[in-house]
C-alpha cells in the first residue's frame, strides 16, 4: 500500500485530541475511580477551555494513575467528542518525575517476579480477612477467659476489655517505602 492509498483510505478517520492535566473536579475527594465497567477513570481538565473530563485509562486490571497536575493527552472514542475520552500519553510536567506516583491493581492475586523467576504471591483481601479473623478468634478467647481460684471447685472470671478488631471498610491504601 502507498503513502498516497493510505491517505486516501484514512481521509475521514480524524481523531481529536486535546491537551490536559489531571485534576481533582469540584467537589470530589480522589481525581481517580474504577468505574461500573472496570475501567480506571481519571479527572482532567482541558488546557485550552478548562473543561472538566473523566477520561478512561486503558489496561486490564493494572493501571499507573497519574498524579494531579500531570499534564496528559486525551483523545475521544472513534474522533467523536460525544464517545468516551481516553488518556493516551502523559507528557509535560509530572509533579512526582517521570513515572506516575500511583499504581492500582484490581486482582485476585498478586505476584511479583525477582531476578531470577522466582514468584512471590502479595496478601490479598482474603489473607487481611484470614488475619482478622485469627486476631478476633484470639482477642475472644482472651475475653473469655477464666482463672481457676486456689480453693477447689470455684472459678473466678477475669475482668476484661471487650476489644475488637475493626473489618476493613472500602478500599485502603497501603504504602510501602
Amino acid at each position: 500500500m502507498t503513502l498516497a492509498s493510505m491517505k486516501e483510505l484514512f481521509a475521514d478517520d480524524h481523531v481529536w485530541c486535546l491537551a490536559a492535566v489531571v485534576a481533582l473536579h469540584d467537589g470530589e475527594t480522589e481525581h481517580y475511580e474504577v468505574n461500573k465497567e472496570g475501567q480506571m477513570s481519571v479527572q482532567v481538565r482541558t488546557h485550552l477551555h478548562d473543561v472538566q473530563i473523566t477520561a478512561i485509562l486503558r489496561g486490564g486490571g493494572a493501571w499507573y494513575i497519574p498524579d494531579v497536575g500531570t499534564e496528559v493527552m486525551i483523545a475521544f472514542d472513534e474522533g467523536e467528542f460525544e464517545g468516551d475520552a481516553y488518556i493516551m500519553n502523559l507528557y509535560g510536567d509530572t509533579p512526582s518525575g517521570l513515572v506516575p506516583g500511583k499504581f492500582f491493581i484490581l486482582a485476585d492475586e498478586i505476584q511479583i517476579r525477582s531476578a531470577d523467576g522466582t514468584a512471590v504471591k502479595l496478601p490479598t483481601w482474603a489473607d487481611f480477612n484470614a488475619l482478622q479473623d485469627k486476631v478476633n478468634a484470639f482477642i475472644l478467647k482472651y475475653n473469655t477467659h477464666t482463672h481457676v481460684a486456689p480453693v477447689v471447685g470455684t472459678t473466678a472470671v477475669t475482668p476484661a476489655v471487650e476489644t475488637v478488631v475493626a473489618p476493613p471498610t472500602g478500599t485502603t491504601k497501603v504504602k510501602v517505602e
